[in-house]
Protein backbone atom coordinates (compact mmCIF):
# COMPACT_ATOMS: atom_id res chain seq x y z
CA UNK A 1 0.00 0.00 0.00
CA UNK A 2 1.42 3.35 -1.02
CA UNK A 3 1.49 6.22 1.46
CA UNK A 4 -0.16 9.55 0.74
CA UNK A 5 2.02 11.44 3.21
CA UNK A 6 4.32 13.70 1.24
CA UNK A 7 6.92 16.01 2.69
CA UNK A 8 10.50 16.40 3.80
CA UNK A 9 12.37 13.74 5.78
CA UNK A 10 15.43 14.72 7.80
CA UNK A 11 17.41 11.54 8.53
CA UNK A 12 20.35 11.40 10.94
CA UNK A 13 22.03 8.04 11.51
CA UNK A 14 23.85 8.92 14.73
CA UNK A 15 25.69 5.75 15.79
CA UNK A 16 25.72 1.96 15.63
CA UNK A 17 26.45 -1.01 17.84
CA UNK A 18 27.55 -3.80 15.51
CA UNK A 19 28.51 -7.40 16.22
CA UNK A 20 29.74 -8.26 12.71
CA UNK A 21 33.23 -7.20 11.64
CA UNK A 22 34.11 -7.43 7.96
CA UNK A 23 37.74 -6.34 8.33
CA UNK A 24 40.04 -9.34 8.38
CA UNK A 25 43.16 -7.40 7.38
CA UNK A 26 46.03 -7.39 9.86
CA UNK A 27 48.67 -4.66 9.99
CA UNK A 28 51.99 -5.83 8.51
CA UNK A 29 54.19 -4.56 11.35
CA UNK A 30 52.02 -4.87 14.44
CA UNK A 31 49.87 -7.83 13.34
CA UNK A 32 46.97 -5.96 14.97
CA UNK A 33 43.62 -6.31 13.27
CA UNK A 34 42.45 -3.18 11.47
CA UNK A 35 39.10 -1.61 12.33
CA UNK A 36 36.18 -1.15 9.95
CA UNK A 37 35.40 2.26 8.44
CA UNK A 38 31.57 2.04 8.54
CA UNK A 39 29.10 4.28 6.75
CA UNK A 40 25.33 4.14 6.29
CA UNK A 41 23.65 4.30 2.89
CA UNK A 42 19.99 5.35 3.12
CA UNK A 43 17.35 4.96 0.41
CA UNK A 44 13.89 6.53 0.23
CA UNK A 45 12.10 5.87 -3.05
CA UNK A 46 14.59 6.33 -5.87
CA UNK A 47 16.84 8.68 -3.86
CA UNK A 48 19.96 7.32 -2.14
CA UNK A 49 22.39 9.18 0.14
CA UNK A 50 25.16 8.09 2.48
CA UNK A 51 27.08 9.29 5.49
CA UNK A 52 30.80 9.83 5.50
CA UNK A 53 32.73 6.76 6.67
CA UNK A 54 33.80 6.78 10.30
CA UNK A 55 37.49 5.99 9.89
CA UNK A 56 38.47 3.18 12.26
CA UNK A 57 35.00 3.38 13.82
CA UNK A 58 35.01 -0.40 14.14
CA UNK A 59 31.91 -1.95 15.63
CA UNK A 60 30.80 1.26 17.36
CA UNK A 61 30.88 4.00 14.73
CA UNK A 62 29.17 7.38 14.98
CA UNK A 63 28.17 9.92 12.36
CA UNK A 64 27.11 13.57 12.27
CA UNK A 65 25.68 13.65 8.75
CA UNK A 66 22.20 15.05 8.05
CA UNK A 67 20.47 13.47 5.06
CA UNK A 68 17.45 15.19 3.54
CA UNK A 69 14.87 13.39 1.40
CA UNK A 70 11.71 14.43 -0.40
CA UNK A 71 9.15 11.81 0.60
CA UNK A 72 6.58 10.90 -2.01
CA UNK A 73 4.46 7.75 -2.04
CA UNK A 74 7.20 5.71 -0.38
CA UNK A 75 6.36 3.65 2.70
CA UNK A 76 9.84 2.42 3.62
CA UNK A 77 13.24 3.87 4.40
CA UNK A 78 15.84 1.18 3.74
CA UNK A 79 19.48 1.33 4.76
CA UNK A 80 22.70 -0.60 4.40
CA UNK A 81 25.78 -0.42 6.60
CA UNK A 82 29.03 -0.81 4.66
CA UNK A 83 32.69 -1.00 5.55
CA UNK A 84 34.54 1.49 3.34
CA UNK A 85 37.39 -0.43 1.71
CA UNK A 86 39.72 0.24 -1.22
CA UNK A 87 38.27 -1.45 -4.29
CA UNK A 88 34.87 -2.61 -3.12
CA UNK A 89 33.01 -1.94 0.11
CA UNK A 90 31.87 -4.82 2.29
CA UNK A 91 28.21 -5.07 3.34
CA UNK A 92 27.92 -5.31 7.13
CA UNK A 93 24.12 -5.53 7.14
CA UNK A 94 20.79 -3.96 6.19
CA UNK A 95 17.57 -2.74 7.76
CA UNK A 96 14.40 -0.77 7.14
CA UNK A 97 11.99 1.61 8.83
CA UNK A 98 8.23 1.94 8.23
CA UNK A 99 7.70 5.59 7.28
CA UNK A 100 3.93 5.50 7.81
CA UNK A 101 4.49 5.11 11.55
CA UNK A 102 6.58 8.29 11.57
CA UNK A 103 4.30 10.27 9.24
CA UNK A 104 1.19 9.59 11.32
CA UNK A 105 2.82 10.08 14.73
CA UNK A 106 2.50 13.27 16.77
CA UNK A 107 5.11 14.67 16.90
CA UNK A 108 6.42 13.41 13.60
CA UNK A 109 9.71 12.29 15.09
CA UNK A 110 11.52 8.96 15.35
CA UNK A 111 14.42 8.31 17.69
CA UNK A 112 15.11 4.62 18.13
CA UNK A 113 17.63 1.90 17.35
CA UNK A 114 16.87 -0.22 14.28
CA UNK A 115 18.04 -3.82 13.92
CA UNK A 116 20.67 -4.55 11.27
CA UNK A 117 20.44 -7.96 9.60
CA UNK A 118 22.93 -9.92 7.50
CA UNK A 119 21.62 -13.07 5.84
CA UNK A 120 18.70 -13.09 8.30
CA UNK A 121 20.95 -12.84 11.36
CA UNK A 122 20.92 -9.90 13.79
CA UNK A 123 24.31 -8.15 13.49
CA UNK A 124 23.63 -5.02 15.52
CA UNK A 125 21.68 -1.79 15.63
CA UNK A 126 21.82 1.63 13.99
CA UNK A 127 20.42 4.57 15.98
CA UNK A 128 18.42 7.08 13.95
CA UNK A 129 16.92 10.53 14.53
CA UNK A 130 14.24 11.17 11.89
CA UNK A 131 11.88 14.12 11.52
CA UNK A 132 9.04 14.42 9.00
CA UNK A 133 7.69 17.78 7.80
CA UNK A 134 4.49 17.18 5.82
CA UNK A 135 3.47 18.99 2.67
CA UNK A 136 -0.16 19.79 1.99
CA UNK A 137 -2.57 16.88 2.17
CA UNK A 138 -3.85 15.58 -1.17
CA UNK A 139 -6.72 17.77 -2.34
CA UNK A 140 -5.62 20.83 -0.37
CA UNK A 141 -5.62 23.94 -2.51
CA UNK A 142 -2.68 26.35 -2.28
CA UNK A 143 -5.04 28.77 -0.50
CA UNK A 144 -5.93 26.11 2.11
CA UNK A 145 -2.23 25.44 2.70
CA UNK A 146 -1.54 29.16 3.21
CA UNK A 147 -4.49 29.45 5.60
CA UNK A 148 -3.27 26.42 7.58
CA UNK A 149 0.20 27.96 7.81
CA UNK A 150 -1.30 31.26 9.00
CA UNK A 151 -3.37 29.45 11.62
CA UNK A 152 -0.28 27.64 12.88
CA UNK A 153 1.61 30.95 13.04
CA UNK A 154 -1.28 32.60 14.93
CA UNK A 155 -1.36 29.67 17.34
CA UNK A 156 2.36 30.08 17.97
CA UNK A 157 1.90 33.84 18.46
CA UNK A 158 -0.94 33.22 20.95
CA UNK A 159 1.24 30.82 22.91
CA UNK A 160 4.03 33.39 22.97
CA UNK A 161 1.70 36.20 24.07
CA UNK A 162 0.24 33.96 26.81
CA UNK A 163 3.74 33.31 28.08
CA UNK A 164 4.48 37.05 28.07
CA UNK A 165 1.25 37.74 29.99
CA UNK A 166 2.19 35.09 32.56
CA UNK A 167 5.63 36.67 32.93
CA UNK A 168 4.05 40.13 33.47
CA UNK A 169 1.70 38.71 36.10
CA UNK A 170 4.64 37.10 37.91
CA UNK A 171 6.55 40.40 37.84
CA UNK A 172 3.55 42.26 39.26
CA UNK A 173 3.16 39.71 42.04
CA UNK A 174 6.86 39.97 42.91
CA UNK A 175 6.57 43.77 43.06
CA UNK A 176 3.53 43.52 45.37
CA UNK A 177 5.35 41.03 47.60
CA UNK A 178 8.33 43.39 47.83
CA UNK A 179 6.03 46.27 48.76
CA UNK A 180 4.42 44.14 51.48
CA UNK A 181 7.84 43.21 52.84
CA UNK A 182 8.84 46.89 52.95
CA UNK A 183 5.62 47.76 54.78
CA UNK A 184 6.24 44.98 57.33
CA UNK A 185 9.78 46.26 57.93
CA UNK A 186 8.48 49.82 58.45
CA UNK A 187 5.85 48.59 60.92
CA UNK A 188 8.52 46.67 62.87
CA UNK A 189 10.75 49.76 63.00
CA UNK A 190 7.84 51.89 64.28
CA UNK A 191 7.06 49.35 66.98
CA UNK A 192 10.64 49.53 68.28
Amino acid sequence: MKSYYHGKLIVKPTRADLTRDTDTFRHVCTKARSKMDPYVQVKVGEMTQKTKPHKSGGKQPSWVDVLEFKKGNDDVLSFDVYDDDPGSDDLVGSGSIDLNAICTAKPKHFSEPVVVLHKGKDVGKVYFEIDFYPDAKPGDSPKAVKNKDKEEDKSKDKDTSKDKDKDKDKDKKKAKDKDKDKDKKKDKEKDK
